[in-house]
This record gives C-alpha cells, structure tokens and sequence, in this order.
C-alpha cells in the first residue's frame, strides 16, 4: 500500500483584515477635509449642494470613508482615490463607492443629518446611517435588546402591553 509523503505546511498566508466601520459626527470629520484630495466628481457635486448641513455631511462622509480604508490598509488617507460607479447607467459621479487601483478592498459610506458613517474591508461591505432625530425608543423593550452596560436602568423593563398582552413586551415602533 503506498504511503504518501507527510504534508508539510508552507507559510501562513497573512490574514484578511477584519472590516472595519467607523460613526462619528460630522462635525468631527470635517477638520480632516484638507487631509484628502477630493476627486473632481466629488468637488462637483458637493459644489452643486446648497452651503450648510447637507454639503458639511456629503463632505464629512467622502473624508470618511478614506479614513476608514486607510486605517485598514495602514496608508496614509490622502493616498487614497475614492471613485463611484452606477451599476444601472454606467456613470462615474454615483453610485457604488471603490478605491481606484484597489479592486479586492470594498468600501461604503453613508450621511444624514450631523452624521456619518463608514465601512473597510476585503470584499464588498456596506453601512448606513439613519436621521433618529425623530425616532422613538420604547423604554420597555426587553432587557436582552439593551447591552448590560448601556442599559439604561436596571432590572427589568416595565411591559406596557401589561401582564395579560400576547408578547408580555413592549413593541418595537418600527
């Protein structure tokens, strides 16, 4: 019977970095705008928006995802070319977000309202961040929907559907 030789491994292949995904606030970001070349695409459309909340968020998101990718690819953020392209049409100035020269790094990044987030990683990833300005959050969701160190009280939450409600808990205003 033959034998095969014992397998002998060769060198680990480096590890993908995890995808990283980053929320601040606008106004936190918007200091780092002169640390990136914004592509001219994107110069034009923040152009085109009106000065104020809407412009510093698209701007503050563009920064960013550039950031972003740079922590995980441990490059300087200003090295990086953000482009876009629309799987429906074709066009350069929307659409899904990518890095120019870096095709197995995905990017995403979103904006609203004094907001924005962003996501890294190997393959495609996404993120998005929502206005909660006017979201209401139920007190009485279960204990489980709140990790123990942002609980905001402790024991358990009071079930305004009462003791004899379907669930016995709160639902969810969504």
């Amino acid at each position: 019977m033959p034998t095969s030789p014992p397998h002998t491994p060769g060198p680990a292949a480096p590890a993908a970095p995890a995808p990283l995904a980053l929320v601040r606030a606008t106004a936190d970001v918007l200091p780092l705008l002169d640390a990136v070349a914004l592509a001219p695409y994107e110069q034009d459309r923040a152009a085109r928006l009106a000065p104020g909340q809407q412009r510093d968020d698209y701007l503050a998101a563009h920064v960013l995802v550039r950031v972003c990718a740079a922590r995980l690819l441990g490059v300087d953020p200003a090295v990086l070319v953000l482009g876009q392209r629309c799987a429906g049409c074709g066009g350069e100035d929307h659409g899904r977000p990518f890095l120019r020269g870096l095709p197995g790094v995905g990017v995403s990044l979103s904006h609203t309202r004094g907001a924005v987030a962003a996501a890294a990683g190997p393959g495609p990833v996404g993120v998005d961040v929502e206005d909660a300005v006017d979201a209401v959050f139920s007190p009485g969701w279960p204990p489980a929907c709140w990790p123990p160190r942002n609980s905001p009280r402790s024991g358990p939450p009071p079930t305004p559907h009462g003791p004899s409600s379907a669930c016995g808990r709160a639902r969810s205003p969504w």
